[in-house]
């Protein structure tokens, strides 16, 4: 695969990777590890993310993190959130409280449904500064509702 890589066949890399057994990906974690986290294409970051998550590899899950705290990723972050409900990720809830925040719908349903079991467990500090990020987020939405009024009134008149 890394020499479809090396090579920009970025679309047959995604191929292999569909195609790959769990027992090929269990196999080549290490190669398919250093791949995800190099990659710039969202695609075959998000192929790889699923196809390790779904053959069970654990080892994935702080790749994931990582990545979602990576800016590169931001508008490809629903899948990576997606690829972790099949694994262990409750130690990293703490970073994925601010996606709750995110404008995209994806995102933000993604992060709600890894997140809400886990509810219960959130210490004071960690709802509080949700809660703060929902507040500023909700806030924003007003104004950009607050200005679209504005416009729709003078194209009225």
């Amino acid at each position: 695969m890394k020499e479809l890589l090396e090579e920009k066949r970025v679309d047959e890399a995604l191929e292999v990777v569909e195609n790959l057994t769990d027992s090929q990906v269990q196999g080549s974690e290490k190669e398919l590890l250093q791949i995800l986290t190099s990659a710039d294409d969202a695609s075959l970051r998000n192929s790889i993310a699923l196809r390790m998550s779904d053959a069970k590899c654990q080892q994935v899950a702080p790749c994931i993190i990582d990545l979602l705290k990576d800016p590169k990723t931001k508008g490809n972050r629903g899948t990576l959130l997606y690829a972790l409900h099949e694994l262990n990720y409750s130690e990293h809830i703490e970073v994925l409280l601010p996606f709750l925040a995110d404008p995209s719908f994806e995102v933000s349903r993604e992060a709600y449904a890894l997140v809400k079991p886990h509810f219960r467990n959130l210490t004071k500090k960690q709802k509080n500064e949700t809660k703060a990020l929902l507040e500023a987020y909700l806030e924003d939405l007003r104004d950009e509702i607050d200005f679209r009024k504005g416009v729709l009134s003078v194209l009225k008149k």
